[in-house]
């Protein structure tokens, strides 16, 4: 059974811009759009972890509450791995990432309002070791 060995956190630095923007502008995480704000982009680089094994797996792991539209490594559009919706909220979406990942990496996460007239937010990212 597939094991985390190690878990490294993407605080920041973040970047942002609505779909319609043409600068990318500094966030934080948690990042949150309210039920008047547009679709957004959200960026975050980074490198490899080093120490990784040859059957060593990246995934990276977003808890959120908003609609991801799309995650993308490295202009490489990577699909939704799995879903755990548990009791708590924020859900997390995990994202193997494993045959995108270069040396240096580029994040992008496309996330939308949904039409419910709340605030949802991207909670936070982190990047997931797993053997």
């Amino acid at each position: 059974m597939p094991q985390i060995v190690h878990e490294i956190r993407l605080a920041g630095p973040w970047e942002q811009r609505s779909n319609d923007a043409d600068d990318w502008q500094r966030t934080r995480l948690p990042y949150q759009i309210d039920a008047a704000t547009s679709d957004h982009c959200l960026r975050r680089k980074f490198h490899r972890p080093s120490g990784l094994e040859a059957a060593s797996r990246l995934v990276l792991a977003l808890y959120a509450d908003i609609s991801l539209q799309e995650v993308v490594i490295n202009q490489a559009v990577i699909e939704l791995t799995e879903q755990q919706d548990g009791a708590s909220n924020p859900a997390i979406y995990l994202f193997d990432i494993t045959a995108a990942a270069a040396d240096f990496n580029t994040l992008e996460v496309r996330v939308s309002q949904p039409d419910d007239g709340k605030s949802h937010s991207l909670h936070e990212a982190r990047l997931q070791i797993v053997e």
